[in-house]
């Protein structure tokens, strides 16, 4: 849920905007240090960032931008798909993505030569050519039936994220009147595709649990932020320094959603959430 500002060997963490839970395009700049050589804005849930703001303040140090895109497959700013604003776009084919292989798969785009081919070397063990090695690189090539289902899957990927995009106003219409319900902002000036539907509640667990009960599968994503993690503690973050990313790890929830959901699946998903709401207030009082 954190945004970051890489600074080369350790990146800075920046809290989350409360109305996009994409990275604070406000705190972007206090972030920057002398040492900064990227910032690497992360498109959650399927929501674009606003790009131009990070564009300019990349333009203003001359900084790179290394999109990661891999919810946000067909996602759209402005006229333009993420992963094409900056030095070079991540994306993910993990099966239940968007646009998902049936295996681990991912690429990088980009349009800088250089960057190209030294990506091509990194992803084949560093090597030019077979037998040559410049330096240490992996074993991270495309597996060709991987690259055969995504090639098929591609061209119903604008259609798929069309559906969600559907389903999210059909959740937004039929969870209007739910009480201590926090619902996604749908955006003007980009396209949202709706990887996942994440709703906020103080009471997120009871809900969480009360829908599981009812044959309804939902996810919490993310329960542990990034700082909290064993792997980052060496970064030396405290809970405190992101009181956003604290408060929402405690209250997202990810209801079902994919291309497709039916509109009767979505009515009875809404009605449970608001029968919980009505049958947790009838049991406070």
């Amino acid at each position: 849920m954190l945004g970051i500002s890489y600074t080369g060997a350790k990146p800075v963490l920046v809290d989350i905007d409360p109305d996009t839970y994409n990275i604070d395009l406000e705190k972007i700049e206090a972030a920057i240090t002398p040492k900064t050589k990227a910032i690497m804005p992360v498109h959650l849930y399927g929501r674009p960032v606003e790009m131009g703001k990070v564009i300019a303040l990349a333009e203003k140090y001359n900084l790179k931008i290394i999109e990661d895109a891999a919810q946000a497959h067909g996602a759209v700013y402005r006229g333009r798909k993420v992963g094409s604003f900056g030095i070079m776009g991540c994306f993910s084919f993990y099966p239940g993505k968007n646009l998902g292989a049936y295996g681990d798969a991912g690429a990088i785009v980009t349009s800088n030569k250089d960057l190209y081919e030294k990506l091509k070397m990194l992803r084949n063990y560093g090597s030019p050519k077979k037998y040559y090695h410049d330096f240490i690189g992996y074993n991270s090539r495309l597996d060709t039936l991987q690259a055969a289902v995504l090639g098929v899957k591609l061209r119903y990927l604008d259609e798929w994220n069309r559906l969600r995009r559907r389903n999210a106003e059909l959740y937004n219409e039929k969870l209007a009147d739910a009480p201590d319900l926090v619902l996604p902002d749908i955006p003007k000036d980009g396209t949202h595709v709706f990887h996942l539907y994440v709703v906020r509640t103080e009471k997120r667990d009871q809900l969480l649990n009360y829908l599981k009960e009812a044959g309804i599968q939902c996810v919490i994503h993310y329960p542990v932020p990034i700082y909290s993690l064993g792997a980052y503690k060496w970064l030396g973050y405290s809970p405190q320094q992101f009181p956003v990313t604290e408060e929402f790890s405690r209250q997202i929830l990810s209801l079902p959603m994919y291309p497709e959901l039916t509109e009767e699946q979505i009515e009875r998903i809404a009605d449970l959430i608001k029968k919980f709401h009505k049958d947790k207030v009838t049991s406070e009082i």
